[in-house]
């Protein structure tokens, strides 16, 4: 398939789960076309919190440092503007595309505040609902005045399936960072609000012993329909195959949706630098859940 924009033609794969916008065909011709684009740097994640309702809810984030996209400036009107895209693919196991989700950035301010915009992160969030699998995504940031792009792929996420008798485990989110719900964020319903703050995940960047002495972790637990009681919730960390540590944390009892949030850090400061991954599991007297989250220490 060849979609025209007003820059010309982009040939790209036909299938993508729903129509091509303009913006997004020259992202999704690099992505179809499996070519290599650095021109700055781009982390994307997604996350699986399968809640009673929706069972299948994937959030999909992607980054990309807001310096390395171009800021067009108008020196008569003293603003400056933005013009990228972000487009990002979920693929199942067979590398079929489900879903396509994106964004165009026109952004937009006075002259005066762009150096303070450009030291910021441009922050995507998309929510897909999947079936039961195995999926990755891959994603790709354009910039459409200078046709530098970005592209990448994410670790593969798991979609379990529903299971009514046992607890159900979310992706254990490494928190970046966070700050306090703003109004607006309130009446949102993202997975990553936890009580009157808002957290941001890591997107697979390493952690620097250097400037935190402690991971800290956000972990979602589902309990089945009706039970009350907390699950049993227990922690490792291991080295490939070498347990490093492990350990058991009490939850509370589970809200009115079942769900139970938790927050919990862990001392970094004696771990070498290294690849790990945390195995947090969840089980009650019906069944267990398991997830795995990789992390990498530097000094």
């Amino acid at each position: 398939l060849e979609v025209q924009t007003r820059k010309g033609y982009f040939a790209i794969n036909a299938d993508y789960a729903s129509p091509v916008l303009d913006y997004e065909a020259p992202a999704l011709a690099l992505l179809s076309g499996g070519r290599a684009a650095d021109s700055f740097p781009v982390r994307a994640a997604a996350f699986s919190f399968p809640e009673a309702a929706r069972p299948g809810l994937v959030p999909v984030v992607v980054e990309v440092p807001a310096g390395s996209v171009s800021f067009n400036v108008d020196a008569e009107k003293k603003t400056y503007r933005t013009d990228f895209s972000v487009v990002a693919l979920v693929k199942d196991e067979s590398q079929r595309v489900v879903r396509k989700l994106s964004n165009h950035y026109l952004l937009s301010g006075p002259l005066d505040k762009m150096e303070a915009a450009k030291r910021g992160a441009i922050l995507f969030y998309r929510e897909a609902e999947l079936a039961p699998g195995r999926y990755t995504v891959a994603a790709a940031v354009y910039d459409a005045p200078t046709a530098r792009a970005g592209v990448v792929a994410s670790a593969p996420i798991l979609v379990a399936g529903a299971d009514a008798a046992g607890p159900r485990l979310a992706s254990v989110v490494i928190i970046d960072r966070a700050e306090r719900v703003s109004a607006l964020d309130k009446e949102s319903n993202t997975p990553f609000r936890f009580g009157e703050m808002l957290v941001y995940p890591n997107l697979g960047q390493p952690l620097r012993k250097s400037a935190a002495k402690e991971l800290t972790l956000l972990l979602t637990v589902y309990a089945p329909r009706g039970e009350r009681a907390a699950p049993k919730l227990t922690l490792e960390i291991a080295q490939g195959s070498r347990t490093l540590g492990k350990g058991t944390l009490s939850l509370p009892a589970p809200d009115d949706a079942g769900r139970i949030q938790y927050a919990s850090t862990i001392p970094v400061e004696k771990l070498p630098p290294g690849d790990y991954q945390l195995v947090v599991t969840a089980s009650d007297a019906h069944g267990t859940a398991t997830r795995v989250e990789h992390f990498t220490i530097q000094p």
